[in-house]
């Protein structure tokens, strides 16, 4: 059963909720934990397709895409606080009201049952004197159209003590905070007769929205590899930073060569794994120097981005710039360069893109053979010589791993070592990433990708994911460029094999533009949901075939796990991936990786039964967002850690990253130039560059009397979020353990027919349908069957339901 919820940026939800979890998030968690009357519903399907800064109109002009498409059994539809609020309104009143009429028209001609729903104040009152029309005449909508309606207004009002302007349940002067998305999400339940007063939702206080747990702070900017497995560097003369080091223009580490090795090498590879902050200056990743202190061979990143090596023998001596990658280096991105030297070539490479490939064959003075360095100094993150015997062009941000090979390595081995497992992951989610339309992104897997966690305010992968996409890098969009939909069918317990069978149900149905595969190997219990390797990679490559065949893009995601078991699997998946040329988001090495690097990784991001906790979760959903490059500045995901703001903050190791898309070509030079000073040429090229990453609105203080604007629903956000929260990797609290429910059964799907209306008498009409906050039709004496259809269809109340099963 699919429930679909439609509105503006009050249904949207995001950002006002500090990266918790919106009431629509808080609406499935409740499906996910709690029988409905004995009837289980953990395997419903929530859907919000709320778009900040929509009105009634941009519903219409959408409604395919937006709300019929995704099928709702029951569809909730929030709009009026861009449509009327302002004087004069965006939407006149009377088509405000003709467009929700026709809404609702749709969605039963669709066969699924339409819910109204009214909503907050604002913090200003004239304001609030336009909504309280637009709300009379919703409810009257209602009256005359026997439509159920949720009358949220009245529940914020109510929860104000009467007073509309309050402030208590409001990030700003529009949307709820993340107390208000609870209260949303309780009165929502409650109005339609669904909340259980042992439930956790029902429990659930305000100050339990804080979530502030005290734990060591991870650095995993100690991971070096990204998402591919370290392969084996053999042959290795020199090395530093495997243990990872922070270069902050200060510093920099030195390694002592073998001279007689260096003096008989005819080829070599340096290969180095970065991350460079933004400068204005040249900095070094790596060089090459003697004991007379002259600098001979270094490897510098220019303020522009680009990589550049220069050479000092004394006669031809030059430079050699990046100009065929295409890639940014100090952008505040993982990446892996490397440079390969012998007596014929120079060939150097970003990522796995050849950017620079000199044949110096013809001149024998060009040669770049190591031999012919006499060097006996190996230092990364800086150039020393006789000038600047402490170093100089000093390096900013990380550098995991340098080392020297002594062997030329072919260019299948270096793509090896690329940041991602394979170059087409960007190629295939920045279309659907940044582009100014609709999208559709399911998600299908096992219990992690389900997300059903013991700390259920929090936000799972899947929802951070989304909150960042849809939001955080789409700010200054039109409204279709938030409408990336994300469509979570996955469910504790489902394989592969599972999701075949099923794949109209499960995916097919959504007309995919991108299906993200992240096989759970054990269900949230322990039990074995993935028994056989072969079956697995024979049944996944089956599910490959069918999305692709759909026209779709299938991303694999390996397994976030640390069981050493789940390896086999990873690497079928790696297998796969490169067999159908497809994208890899490698969870499972990132997590492995990092626990290797530091155990407390599995005691504070996993449960004891070895699945994500909401602390892991949060950090998944950073690890994808940074794979796709779907990180924007002032992020509130990617400050997610549920940490006590009393312990230090670490400094910033996620800024925001540039559209690859935007960089500019360097124009392809001239044999290397003879100069005097090869380790600073005198000309380079000195531009910047550009980005077309959306800005994001900056804070301000709260006005305290606003001035509408175009799009109302999508303001600047007036003030931090009112929990703090720490600017990138914080501390990780104390472990969590996921929920302790079986695995889900076959799931029972009513099958909704709003236009036949079953006449209930008092006897059989559930008593809590007529709530506080739900229509109060009952009060005006109308008989309204629809009222009651829910309910009874839900809670099974003398009706026979029919079941699809999903196998």
């Amino acid at each position: 059963m699919n429930w679909v919820f439609a509105g503006d940026s009050i249904t949207h939800g995001v950002w006002h909720t500090a990266g918790q979890r919106t009431f629509s998030e808080l609406f499935s968690d409740y499906l996910e934990n709690h029988p409905l009357n004995g009837h289980d519903r953990s395997n419903d399907v929530v859907i919000n397709t709320g778009i900040s800064g929509a009105t009634t109109a941009d519903a219409a002009q959408n409604w395919d895409h937006w709300v019929s498409s995704k099928h709702g059994d029951v569809v909730f539809l929030a709009f009026g606080m861009n449509d009327g609020r302002t004087n004069p309104p965006a939407v006149p009143l009377n088509t405000y009201i003709e467009n929700l009429r026709s809404d609702i028209a749709k969605v039963r001609a669709n066969g699924g049952i339409p819910i109204l729903q009214t909503q907050n104040y604002t913090g200003t009152a004239s304001l609030n004197t336009n909504l309280d029309k637009l709300f009379a005449a919703e409810r009257k909508l209602a009256e005359e159209e026997k439509v159920m309606l949720i009358d949220a207004n009245r529940i914020f009002l109510d929860a104000n003590e009467g007073n509309a302007v309050a402030a208590t349940f409001r990030n700003d002067q529009l949307h709820p905070n993340k107390i208000g998305h609870l209260r949303w999400a309780k009165g929502l339940m409650n109005a339609l007769g669904l909340l259980a007063d042992d439930s956790r939702l029902a429990t659930w206080q305000d100050a339990d929205t804080t979530l502030l747990e005290g734990g060591k702070i991870i650095n995993t900017s100690r991971l070096a590899w990204g998402n591919r497995k370290q392969p084996e560097m053999t042959g290795v003369l020199a090395g530093v930073g495997e243990e990872n080091a922070r270069y902050d223009g200060s510093s920099c580490q030195k390694q002592e060569l073998d001279t007689e090795v260096m003096n008989a090498l005819g080829e070599a590879t340096l290969v180095s794994r970065v991350r460079i902050e933004p400068s204005s200056e040249t900095v070094t990743l790596a060089a090459f120097s003697n004991s007379s202190g002259v600098s001979k061979v270094n490897v510098q990143v220019l303020n522009n981005g680009k990589m550049r090596v220069n050479r000092n023998f004394g006669t031809e001596d030059g430079f050699y710039t990046d100009y065929k990658s295409g890639v940014v280096l100090n952008d505040g991105s993982w990446h892996t360069v490397a440079v390969s030297m012998t007596a014929s070539r120079m060939r150097m490479t970003v990522d796995g893109i050849i950017a620079n490939d000199v044949d110096l064959s013809k001149n024998a003075a060009h040669s770049m053979a190591p031999s012919r360095f006499t060097a006996d100094k190996f230092t990364v993150g800086c150039i020393v010589d006789s000038a600047h015997p402490e170093g100089a062009e000093k390096a900013t941000g990380f550098i995991n791993y340098a080392a020297l090979l002594n062997h030329d390595s072919n260019i299948a081995t270096l793509q090896e070592l690329t940041t991602e497992a394979n170059g087409n992951l960007l190629a295939t989610v920045t279309p659907h990433l940044r582009i100014d339309g609709g999208s559709n992104w399911v998600f299908v897997g096992g219990a992690t990708t389900e997300g059903n966690l013991k700390q259920g305010l929090a936000k799972n992968y899947v929802e951070a994911v989304d909150e960042a996409v849809r939001w955080e890098i789409s700010r200054t969009y039109h409204a279709n460029g938030r409408a990336k939909f994300f469509i979570n069918t996955a469910n504790d317990g489902q394989s592969i094999a599972t999701v075949n069978r099923n794949y109209e149900q499960l995916v097919g149905r959504y007309a995919p533009n991108l299906v993200f595969i992240n096989p759970d190997i054990r269900d949230a219990k322990g039990k074995a949901v993935e028994t056989d390797v072969a079956k697995f990679s024979s049944d996944l490559n089956t599910l490959i075939a069918k999305i692709k065949e759909q026209g779709a893009k299938p991303i694999l995601i390996t397994p976030a796990s640390v069981n050493s078991g789940d390896a086999a699997y990873a690497e079928e998946m790696y297998s796969l991936a490169k067999a159908n040329d497809l994208p890899v988001i490698d969870a499972y090495a990132y997590f492995t990786q990092l626990n290797g690097l530091d155990s407390d990784v599995a005691k504070q991001w996993f449960n004891t039964r070895g699945q994500l906790n909401h602390h892991g979760h949060a950090q998944l959903a950073k690890y994808i967002m940074r794979q796709i490059k779907a990180v924007s500045a002032n992020s509130n995901i990617m400050a997610l850690n549920y940490i006590d703001p009393s312990l230090p903050i670490p400094p910033a190791e996620e800024p925001a990253e540039p559209d690859p898309s935007a960089e500019p070509t360097e124009p392809e030079p001239s044999e290397p130039a003879p100069s005097t000073e090869p380790s600073t040429p005198s000309v380079e090229p000195t531009e910047s560059l550009p980005s077309t990453e959306p800005s994001d609105p900056a804070p301000s203080t709260e006005p305290s009397t606003p001035t509408p604007t175009t799009e109302p629903s999508n303001p600047a956000p007036s003030t931090e979020p009112t929990e703090p929260l720490p600017s990138t990797e914080p501390g990780m609290p104390t472990p969590s353990q996921q929920p302790t429910e079986t695995a889900q059964t076959n799931p029972i799907k009513p099958t909704l027919t709003p236009t036949a209306k079953p006449e209930l008498s008092k006897a059989t009409q559930p008593a809590t349908v007529n709530k506080q906050w739900g229509n109060g039709l009952a009060k005006t004496g109308i008989n309204v069957p629809l009222i009651a259809t829910l309910p009874l269809l839900l809670l099974g109340a003398g009706l026979v339901l029919r079941r699809q099963r999903r196998a």
